[in-house]
């Protein structure tokens, strides 16, 4: 088994706007949590435990965490983002490995048909036509050329980027049964060129994720904090 990668990616702006109802101490739980499953596997279904790994004792905001995480076949905890991404990333280190072989085996394939090539020559020289014997140097010039010219590793081809239809983003709105107007959604990122930032987009479904968040933080962030600071006041113990 390949040795698993140190690093994931992290994305600033997902990120805030995934975590924008949750209060400092449960993201800083959060982030250990994932930290914790990237490096370890998935995480053990226990709250006892889950409170030591996160550092978050209180029992509500364990379970505002615990709501990015879903039980697994095997009946532990896993971000699923996270799980998507670790794939992605072995995906494209085993990709570089095949080339990797396969541009090894090719060469040698190379170097021991120039040195059989090499090896034949004297042999097949008319002798009344004597020539100098091929020079040590010119034979491991000839052998080793294409090792010293080496190939460069190739980049994986990038993905061409489709704008998509009204209809598919209100398909893929309806299974989310989120509150995304699909119209609304094409003609903002139309105008701006499909781009995020300074970035062209790469993924739209990606975008309609932050516009879902988006739109209901901004109707609902506030007044959830009202009601978790009512919580808290009425209740020392929160």
């Amino acid at each position: 088994m390949s040795k698993s990668s140190p690093a994931f990616q992290f994305y600033p702006q997902d990120f805030l706007v995934g975590t924008g109802d949750m209060l400092a101490e449960e993201v800083g739980g959060y982030i250990r949590l994932l930290c914790y499953q990237w490096a370890k596997g998935e995480l053990p279904n226990n709250r006892k435990k889950l409170m030591q790994m996160s550092g978050v004792f209180d029992n509500d905001s364990l379970s505002v965490i615990l709501k990015k995480f879903k039980v697994t076949e095997s009946g532990n905890l896993a971000n699923e983002r996270l799980e998507n991404t670790r794939s992605e990333q072995q995906e494209y280190r085993d990709k570089q490995r095949e080339k990797a072989l396969k541009r090894w085996s090719k060469n040698r394939e190379d170097n021991d048909d120039a040195a059989a090539h090499a090896t034949a020559l004297p042999m097949d020289m008319p002798e009344a036509c004597p020539s100098p014997s091929p020079s040590t140097s010119s034979l491991s010039s000839t052998s080793t050329s294409k090792e010293s010219l080496g190939e460069k590793t190739p980049k994986p081809p990038s993905k061409i980027f489709k704008p998509p239809s009204v209809d598919e983003v209100s398909e893929y709105c309806t299974e989310r049964k989120n509150i995304v107007d699909p119209e609304k959604f094409i003609s903002y990122y139309t105008s701006n060129g499909w781009m995020v930032g300074k970035t062209k987009m790469k993924n739209w479904k990606a975008a309609v994720h932050t516009w879902e968040k988006n739109n209901f933080n901004s109707k609902n962030n506030e007044q959830l904090r009202e009601i978790t600071r009512e919580l808290r006041d009425s209740d020392p113990r929160l």
